[in-house]
């Protein structure tokens, strides 16, 4: 009879990441005014956390692990910025303080992108 061992490592497929880490260690970087707590919102193509400022919510974007390219990510930004100067009511990226709007981010299963956004729905911040 084989004995079993106490413990049984198994890799994460998807994991969830900590709202505390994430605000300690990627809002931070960017150029909001005092990060005060980032929580998960909502999971899809990205996972999304709700973050709350001293004056305003965003959205961090975390994506899935190789589900997008940096590349990809890019352009999705580069359309909002582009949407948000033409006058749309756009959740639009909110520059890091070292400039460019992705952090790299080590999860779990690999290298993930993040980036923030201020959140905006018919022109009104939700």
């Amino acid at each position: 009879m084989k004995s079993n061992p106490a413990h049984i490592a198994i890799a994460a497929s998807y994991s969830t990441l900590s709202g505390s880490e994430l605000l300690a260690q990627v809002v931070c970087q960017y150029k909001v005014n005092k990060p005060q707590a980032c929580r998960f919102w909502t999971r899809g193509i990205n996972d999304t956390y709700q973050v709350q400022c001293a004056d305003e919510r965003y959205s961090l974007r975390v994506y899935r692990h190789a589900f997008r390219s940096r590349d990809d990510i890019e352009f999705e930004i580069a359309a909002l910025n582009y949407l948000r100067n033409k006058g749309a009511h756009v959740a639009y990226p909110i520059e890091k303080k070292e400039g460019g709007y992705i952090t790299e981010v080590q999860t779990p299963e690999g290298l993930d992108f993040a980036f923030l956004t201020l959140q905006r729905l018919n022109g009104m911040q939700y």
